[in-house]
């Protein structure tokens, strides 16, 4: 039973008008002691599943019930509908929360079969909406989203969220009920394409969100039925069956004033070669001529439908006279250039360098629960996206939710897989060239320093030849070439090598057995052979291409000295291992300490090949660690006898002892002189001489900063004069090679008939 105050609503009302005959109001203490009297149990609620007792004679309905009744009953909820569902009294609906309980059976499915697509789809939703809509409802009493979003739109000011939400509703019910209808709209003359589904062009796979693509427009009907069967039959997206129905429509025109254009079994040459003056003559709307370009397009593709779709029941009725058509030509298009849409770099740095301006001002009207500064954050977050991922603005939202994750440290990233393409390098993530299939790289496929570049331990040996090949020209640039080529090569070279390094760290964290298993497959992937088109028939005979037996050309010639030089430095680098494996293996027994840079100096080589060299690195580790171990166990080393080795070792027992000692001297001299420093200083000088001393500290640290810097620079200068020094006297080799050898050259001798 529902309680006021720790009383029933009939004992809270008599204590509520104790005080009508002028006496003083009792406590409620008081009055719940003094009060004896019982009052029969009344009649229960009339709402579904309540427990409470009614208080309204009218409505049935107990006290909390009768208020919620009062609040649907303006938004057209009638009694009985009210009492026809359960209603708990704990429900308290929050700003992120919405119900449907209150809409007609079929509205009510259809909305959670939208919330559960968009949710499936990271579409967002909005919770004032979805009330807004609920509201709408009860007020209009629409039965369906349709009818809905009539009412909707036909108020004074719709809201702009809950139409967009109603039409992408509408369009996911009207592919719901045609999925389960059983009828076949592509055999009619008019297509939604959003309802069937189909692509919104040949380069992606998004489906439509609208469009009507109308048949209607070609008069004679069997190139109607024909361009319907041909989308059909190859699963045309939206754009492509738009341009059937133009370019068809163009011979339709041409035949529907042909005597036998109706009857494709009847038509001849003369109604073929009036197709083709139709196509040659084209206009636009306004009269005007259309370009080369566009009647090539069209008549093309009236031959391609014609030649691909002549499977077809409609265009296997054609006469062969008329299917001479696809043997016509018209003036070739000229090339299309595609200037390109991406944001030129030093928009990109400007934009940067004012982050903060990217924000609203005091007049905007910020998001009720948002602050201003969180409004602020979150734009400039929408750009960053969109500047890292190379995403179009539309598709953030599409973002999936785990997409922020954060690594064991803390520190926060990006889950993103995006669509690419695949390039000689790696891959290719530009948005304009994958939709190209890598025919549209604005950087003309120079990989190296593109933010949209990617790659994995796979493309590890394609990334060392190209460092060669570059390296190789380079040398052969010499001082032929102008300053920028050099430099151009130069920052080429250096960001392949940053990736390179990458991917070798990344490497390096693996275990052997997944680098080994790595391996493997980068080898084989190496074997297996491009797929080359197959030769040509002629007569009966394999048609021999003359050009298969010329000399190499220059571009030939080139990757040939790029293999070469690829070879030679994989040979030198299984000399350089096996001189350093050499060279631990001397050392662990020899008295010399068996360390890294030990190793290399003894086998001519540099520490960066040991350190970056994960099977070096582990050999040499393991040669230092069984040297220790034999020294600790005190086997007898060369010229030294046991009681030697005893005396060596009081001996520097002693000498540890003396060097405590003077460390324990020189400790006890710091705390007595700085002592004596600081006697008598005010807290004052105290402050400033601890900003001197973080001052110096802070200055020598900068310095040593820097010199590392200036190291780190010398070291990779030394490095990339080294890998300039080895392309040349691989070239040098290769050259000399070539120069004594004579390629032989095979005669062809035409094949007579």
């Amino acid at each position: 039973m529902a309680m006021i105050k720790g009383l029933c609503h009939r004992h809270y009302a008599r204590w509520h008008h104790s005080s009508d005959n002028g006496q003083q109001r009792p406590t409620i203490e008081d009055f719940a002691a003094a009060e004896k009297e019982m009052f029969p149990p009344g009649k229960a609620c009339a709402s579904r599943g309540c427990g409470e007792e009614s208080n309204q004679r009218a409505s049935g309905l107990c006290l909390w019930h009768h208020a919620m009744f009062g609040k649907l009953a303006k938004l057209g909820v009638d009694h009985e509908a009210f009492i026809a569902v359960e209603r708990p009294l704990g429900i308290r609906y929050h700003r992120h929360e919405f119900c449907f309980i209150d809409l007609p059976p079929i509205l009510r499915t259809e909305l959670l079969l939208v919330l559960q697509e968009r949710d499936r789809n990271s579409y967002r939703i909005l919770p004032a909406t979805m009330r807004r809509i609920v509201r709408v409802a009860l007020e209009t009493r629409a039965r369906s989203i349709h009818r809905l979003l009539d009412a909707e739109q036909g108020r004074p000011r719709p809201d702009a969220n809950v139409v967009g939400f109603l039409r992408h509703a509408g369009l996911l019910a009207a592919r719901w009920r045609y999925r389960h209808s059983g009828r076949d709209m592509r055999s009619e003359d008019v297509w939604d394409a959003a309802v069937i589904g189909l692509r919104k062009d040949r380069t992606t796979h998004t489906i439509c969100s609208k469009g009507i693509l109308d048949f209607r427009s070609i008069s004679v009907n069997w190139l109607r039925q024909a361009a319907k069967e041909y989308s059909r039959h190859f699963d045309l997206a939206a754009d492509q069956v738009r341009d059937v129905i133009r370019t068809v429509q163009v011979a339709s025109h041409a035949l529907a004033r042909r005597p036998h254009g109706t009857r494709p079994e009847q038509l001849t040459r003369a109604d073929a070669n009036a197709v083709v003056d139709a196509y040659r003559h084209l206009t636009g709307p306004d009269g005007e001529p259309r370009t080369d370009s566009v009647k090539y397009d069209y008549f093309r593709l009236f031959q391609r439908m014609l030649r691909d779709g002549g499977d077809l029941e409609v265009l296997a009725r054609v006469s062969a006279r008329f299917m001479f058509i696809t043997a016509e030509s018209l003036p070739t298009a000229g090339p299309h250039k595609n200037p390109g849409k991406a944001i030129p770099d030093h928009i990109i740095r400007l934009l940067d360098a004012n982050l903060e301006l990217l924000a609203v001002d005091a007049a905007y009207a910020v998001p009720a629960g948002r602050t201003m500064a969180f409004h602020n954050l979150m734009l400039q977050t929408i750009y960053q996206l969109l500047r890292g991922l190379g995403r179009r603005p539309t598709e953030i939202y599409s973002l999936p939710r785990d997409t922020l994750r954060e690594t064991d440290d803390g520190q926060p990233y990006i889950i993103y897989v995006r669509e690419s393409v695949s390039t000689p390098l790696g891959l290719c993530t530009e948005p304009s060239n994958v939709k190209a299939a890598g025919q549209s790289c604005p950087v003309r496929n120079k990989c190296g320093g593109c933010q949209y570049y990617r790659a994995n331990l796979s493309h590890l040996p394609q990334i060392d030849a190209h460092i060669v090949a570059l390296t190789a020209d380079l040398s052969a640039a010499g001082g032929i070439a102008e300053p920028w080529v050099h430099q151009s090569l130069k920052d080429e070279i250096s960001s392949y090598k940053r990736m390179r390094t990458a991917l070798l760290k990344e490497k390096s964290r693996l275990t052997p057995e997944d680098r080994a298993a790595i391996d493997d497959a980068v080898t084989l992937l190496q074997q297996i052979p491009a797929a080359s088109p197959p030769p040509e028939t002629t007569g009966g005979h394999a048609a021999v291409d003359p050009r298969q037996h010329r000399q190499p050309n220059v571009s030939e010639k080139r990757q040939a000295a790029v293999a070469q030089l690829i070879a030679a430095k994989k040979t030198e680098s299984k000399d350089k291992h096996a001189s350093v494996r050499k060279a631990a293996a001397k050392l662990l027994k020899g008295p010399e300490l068996l360390t890294v840079s030990s190793v290399a100096r003894t086998a001519g080589v540099s520490r960066w090949l040991i350190y970056n060299t994960p099977e070096l690195k582990t050999t040499v580790s393991r040669a230092a660690s069984q040297q220790r171990a034999a020294w600790a166990q005190g086997h007898e080393q060369e010229g030294m006898t046991p009681k030697g080795a005893a005396t060596e070792l009081l001996r520097l027992h002693e000498r540890l002892a003396a060097v405590t000692r003077q460390r324990d001297d020189y400790k006890r001299a710091v705390r007595a002189n700085l002592a004596e420093a600081l006697a008598g200083r005010t807290p004052e000088q105290m402050a400033n001489y601890i900003q001197e001393l973080e001052n110096e500290l802070t200055s020598e640290r900068e310095n040593g900063n820097q010199a590392r810097t200036v190291i780190s620079t010398l070291e990779a200068t030394v490095e990339d004069l080294n890998d300039q020094l080895r392309a040349a006297q691989s070239i040098n080799r290769t050259m000399m090679k070539q120069r004594n050898e004579t390629a032989p050259v095979t005669e062809l001798e035409p094949r007579r008939p």
